[in-house]
């Protein structure tokens, strides 16, 4: 599959992410929201480990590769659960504390940090990415931006009107530190997943490399949601569960989002694809006016071109620097 195809199957999975927590918010907190789907996600890829790897008749062969990992693998494979719980948990914590505009717009911020972290995590060759690049994708950042506050439900005009408490003021503040630290933590999330894929690619070929990724990135986090669990315990209401959202964002958006995603990221040189998930909050809000749950407006239209532009520009910048150097 060409990696370009599967990077936007993966954002679009992820822009139907917004609309399906909607949903499952209505009957559900955000800690259940977490837990719920990464039970789902660690079971169905579980079972889809177990089919795959006994059809191809690996089961032997992998539990003997497992013991020429290195620790440092291991290492990732944790990093990722916790990373998988973090960004999403602190997202949501960001969210109650401070403003949904300034929360959001920091926390998509996470794509630049992935282009930096990227070459320093995965073992691979990168191409190098110069200042017109990073210039252009804090262009595409500023294009995110205006679609975020150019929801109605965001009324970011009243925010910056009220008169905010010393105590307030503080609050929000943290609340954007946290969701910058969310946001790191959906860029690490991304890349140790790859880099876990990297590691068991040396042991099988792509489709199983990244199986086992996603397997363990979730085995993980449930494991380590499992062990917290009396810390949120009265958080936790599991009649309250909307199963069929928790289904959905856990296989379809996660385990399917995240496996386009991975290959993406370990089939390219570029690392400056990660700045195609500046998509997700334009298709986002496109998903959520079709559900009757959002609006359009200008700042849509002139947010969104500023995003497509951007992406257009690196791409075929990217597909230009690779036609020199062939040539």
């Amino acid at each position: 599959m060409p990696v370009l195809v599967s990077m936007l199957l993966a954002v679009v999975i992820y822009a139907s992410l917004p609309l399906a927590a909607t949903f499952g918010l209505k009957s559900m907190n955000g800690m259940e929201l977490i837990l719920s789907t990464t039970i789902v996600a660690s079971f169905a890829i579980s079972i889809i480990s177990l089919i795959y790897f006994a059809r191809k008749n690996k089961l032997e062969k992998l539990i003997d590769n497992h013991k020429k990992l290195s620790k440092q693998t291991w290492l990732f494979v944790i990093g990722s659960g916790i990373t998988h719980i973090a960004c999403n948990g602190l997202f949501f914590l960001a969210l109650s504390m401070s403003h949904k505009a300034g929360v959001s717009l920091i926390y998509e911020s996470w794509p630049i940090i992935a282009v930096i972290m990227t070459p320093l995590i995965l073992k691979k060759q990168w191409k190098q990415v110069g200042l017109n690049e990073f210039i252009v994708s804090l262009i595409a950042l500023i294009g995110v931006a205006i679609v975020i506050l150019s929801d109605e439900q965001i009324n970011f005009s009243a925010f910056l009107k009220k008169d905010y408490s010393e105590e307030h003021n503080y609050l929000n503040l943290f609340g954007y530190v946290i969701a910058f630290i969310g946001g790191y933590a959906c860029a690490l999330n991304a890349i140790t997943k790859g880099r876990v894929a990297e590691d068991f690619r040396n042991l099988n070929h792509d489709k199983g490399a990244i199986i086992l990724s996603e397997f363990y990135s979730r085995s993980s986090a449930l494991l380590m949601l499992i062990i917290t669990f009396p810390l949120y315990a009265n958080f936790v209401d599991i009649s309250s569960i909307n199963w069929l959202a928790s289904f959905y964002i856990g296989f379809i958006v996660l385990i399917m989002g995240g496996a386009f995603y991975t290959y993406s990221i370990i089939n390219t040189n570029q690392p400056t694809i990660h700045i195609l998930n500046y998509l997700v909050p334009l298709l986002a809000v496109i998903a959520l006016w079709l559900a009757g749950e959002s609006t359009l407006t200008t700042g849509l239209f002139i947010g969104g071109g500023i995003i497509i532009a951007c992406n257009l520009y690196l791409y075929f910048a990217g597909r230009k620097a690779e036609f020199s150097e062939a040539l």
